[in-house]
């Protein structure tokens, strides 16, 4: 009971100290089967969890070379509890941690210690912004320091962050700090040139710097930044799948359309289509769905079009993975292995974001501009890959305006 009372990182890692004593380790080893099963990333994990692993790692007998946290809902609070673990690892990944500026003036405490080994940090994809930024970089002119490798990407870093960034490592000539990553960042031409004129600078010890999709549309918070711009592809509609509203609506008709010309890629058994735009980057969309039920998902180009069997059935193969919904039951599905989803989602407006890089496609229920994770699938893609769609009796979706 104390453990879930909100005490600081350091009472509660105190706290399982003394339950090691007692023998009573029961909540640290539910930590280590969130560990040992790799599934920190499908979790939300409680404030003493966080404190749980922390005591499990520093407490472990093997040195740490590599703290991975990306995609988990660390947050702000569970930072601070990790924080001795950073203190100790030589790289922390901490990307799409759902971390803010609040942490990073911890973060810089961090890494001003002089008992710190972190060589390389990633906080891609939080929203760590200008001020958050600029309070990290105190933590990095500090000659105490080691940081070698910093990534920023896709943290909302401006023209005005930019020139912060410069600021210190042009008066830092000791810093030793070799790679910095601030990709996908509204940096504008302003920005780029900043950092470009700092790589020309001798006293600058920089040896690579990333810059590249930055834009006014990254300023948008949020997975937003990474919307894009989609068209069904009526070419490839089954032909109970009625179009309109610009290629952007489905909506699902009894009688088969005459209109559709035939087509050799055309679905013919199951109600499905696809977009016309392949994906291979970060890109999010949203789209809203009524009716009975909706597949929502992602696809090879290669998938069948032929026929009933599974290669062409949308999650039923290796090409492609779908969320399922209907009213009273939601499930994740790849390759024939269906997994259910505790909790439905609360509206029927569903957002899907493909990390194509790092290998991850997550599925969001939206409500009031507000994101609850459903699932998230991780995998090696190999090729582009498409928005897809599969329909029910009486179904309908369309693509939303963002």
């Amino acid at each position: 009971e104390k453990i879930n009372e909100k005490l600081s990182p350091e009472k509660t890692i105190y706290l399982f100290h003394c339950l090691n004593e007692l023998n009573d380790n029961s909540l640290v080893k539910e930590v280590q089967n969130y560990l040992s099963k790799g599934h920190l990333s499908e979790k939300d994990i409680s404030p003493s969890e966080w404190s749980a692993l922390a005591f499990v790692l520093l407490m472990s007998e093997d040195e740490l070379e590599v703290l991975d946290l990306k995609k988990c809902t660390l947050r702000d609070e569970g930072l601070q509890r990790m924080l001795p673990v950073v203190l100790t690892c030589k790289t922390a990944l901490l990307s799409s941690s759902e971390i803010t500026e609040e942490s990073c003036e911890a973060l810089a405490s961090t890494l001003s210690s002089d008992s710190s080994h972190l060589r390389v940090l990633d906080l891609s994809d939080n929203d760590l912004q200008d001020s958050g930024v600029k309070m990290l970089f105190t933590g990095v002119e500090n000659q105490e320091c080691k940081l070698v490798t910093l990534r920023l990407s896709n943290c909302r870093v401006t023209e005005g962050g930019c020139a912060s960034l410069v600021s210190v490592l042009r008066s830092n000539p000791c810093s030793q700090l070799r790679e910095l990553d601030l990709s996908y960042n509204p940096t504008k031409d302003s920005g780029v040139k900043q950092l470009s004129d700092l790589l020309q600078d001798p006293h600058c010890k920089l040896d690579t710097m990333s810059v590249d999709h930055g834009g006014q549309c990254r300023i948008r918070p949020g997975l937003l930044k990474y919307s894009c711009q989609l068209t069904l592809d009526e070419r490839l509609a089954n032909r109970h799948l009625h179009l309109s509203e610009g290629n952007r609506k489905v909506t699902w008709s009894e009688k088969e359309l005459d209109s559709y010309p035939d087509h050799p890629d055309r679905f013919d058994f199951w109600n499905q289509v696809l977009c016309v735009e392949s994906l291979s980057g970060r890109s999010y969309w949203e789209v809203q769905w009524g009716g009975d039920a909706a597949e929502i998902g992602v696809t090879y180009e290669g998938i069948g079009r032929r026929g009933s069997d599974a290669d062409c059935r949308l999650g039923y193969n290796e090409k492609s993975w779908i969320l399922y919904c209907s009213g009273g039951r939601c499930a994740a599905c790849h390759n024939r292995r269906e997994t259910d989803i505790p909790v439905p989602p609360s509206s029927n407006r569903i957002g899907i974001y493909l990390d194509w890089v790092s290998g991850t496609l997550s599925f969001y229920s939206v409500s009031s501009g507000e994101l609850t994770l459903l699932c998230r699938f991780t995998s090696t893609f190999t090729e582009p890959l498409y928005p897809a769609f599969g329909f029910w009796v009486g179904s309908s979706m369309s693509l939303c305006e963002l």
